[in-house]
């Protein structure tokens, strides 16, 4: 049963927010209304409700306060009202203990270069402790904008689209033709995740990693699905 109630849960919280709240709202109104109605109309039969319908009632109402509460705030973060902050304004500490945490260390190696994440620019979303949930930096080069790192702790929640979207809004300000970014051959979520976002493959960079190694040697070799960690992937999206 609580393994039952566990994925229920998980389940609802998978909902959008705005969803949840429509959905509660409507139920709590339909059930206080007819609360209201039937309170009424026992007072003017002079009635009062009796034991089994005041205890339905209370299970009902801690029902509603419960899920109300899970759909405002519940175990994760996500939804258009998700707190974007830039990485400017949190501490550099605090930024560079997630890629230390998540990635080993703030350095990050691709064809394109070393580059030192802690240091560039980004967008996090914060938790209500104030802790990163997820982060992305990003370099603008003229009309280029190039993704180096993104990086979500709460998976199909919207995090990694929200911070997606708000660095394309950011290349657009600053009148960038085209978002790109690199990814390595094994990490097939990513691949799909961006293309499902509008980016198209654009290039192949044949142990392209093995080279990165000699930088940074502690870059595995081989991903946790079993396959070998190899070669980059060059994805792109046009803007204009």
């Amino acid at each position: 049963m609580g393994k039952i109630s566990e994925k229920l849960l998980t389940y609802w919280l998978a909902v959008p927010r705005q969803v949840r709240v429509f959905c509660l709202s409507l139920f709590t109104s339909c059930f206080f209304g007819y609360m209201i109605y039937l309170g009424i109309k026992r007072v003017l039969q002079f009635h009062t409700l009796n034991r089994p319908e005041t205890i339905l009632c209370g299970i009902v109402s801690l029902f509603i306060l419960f899920a109300l509460n899970h759909a405002n705030n519940g175990k994760n973060t996500g939804g258009d009202d998700m707190k974007i902050v830039s990485t400017k304004d949190l501490p550099k500490r605090a930024v560079s203990q997630f890629f230390t945490t998540h990635w080993g260390s703030p350095v990050m190696v691709n064809s394109n270069g070393t580059f030192q994440c802690d240091e560039l620019e980004g967008y996090a979303v914060l938790d209500e402790n104030r802790e990163i949930t997820g982060l992305i930096t990003f370099i603008i080069n003229g009309t280029e904008c190039e993704i180096i790192s993104l990086d979500s702790i709460i998976e199909n929640n919207g995090i990694g689209s929200a911070l997606l979207k708000e660095v394309e809004r950011a290349s657009e300000r600053e009148r960038c033709e085209q978002v790109k970014l690199i990814t390595t051959n094994d990490n097939v979520r990513a691949i799909g995740f961006y293309q499902k976002r509008g980016y198209v493959l654009a290039g192949l960079f044949v142990n392209a990693v093995e080279k990165a190694r000699k930088i940074k040697p502690g870059i595995p070799f081989t991903a946790d699905n079993g396959i070998p960690i190899r070669d980059e992937i060059l994805l792109v999206k046009r803007l204009t």
